[in-house]
């Protein structure tokens, strides 16, 4: 990306993450959303940042030009579409299919020093 498409795309990804953790380091009621939590940490690290748009910002598509609009944007992290099975990184991008899959752990497994673990 060169020109105004660079200058878009590195803007819509700080404009999203500035509206959604405005105050990231706050301790208050309600700070916004920074990073994930702790259960989700990985996406901290394996990504290089665990805010809405870095959680996107590695994925194919991530930024693109959409035919409304001119400009290369980022599309950045959705819980909403996540948790309804959808392409968490939204907008969607048009003619492509989303799939995922997620193992079933549901084993349980009996090790010789006595512990079970399931």
């Amino acid at each position: 990306m060169s020109g105004i498409d660079a200058v878009t795309a590195t803007g819509s990804h700080e404009i999203v993450e500035a509206a959604t953790d405005p105050f990231p380091q706050s301790m208050g009621a309600a700070p916004g959303y920074s990073q994930p939590d702790e259960a989700h940490l990985y996406w901290l690290f394996g990504l290089g940042g665990g805010e809405t748009g870095d959680m996107c910002a590695q994925q194919p598509g991530a930024f693109t030009k959409f035919a409304e609009l001119p400009y290369v944007v980022q599309r950045t992290w959705s819980n909403i579409a996540a948790k309804q099975g959808h392409d968490p990184c939204v907008p969607p991008l048009p003619g492509e299919v989303f799939f995922n899959s997620v193992p079933v752990l549901n084993d349980t497994i009996t090790f010789n020093i006595g512990q079970t673990i399931t």
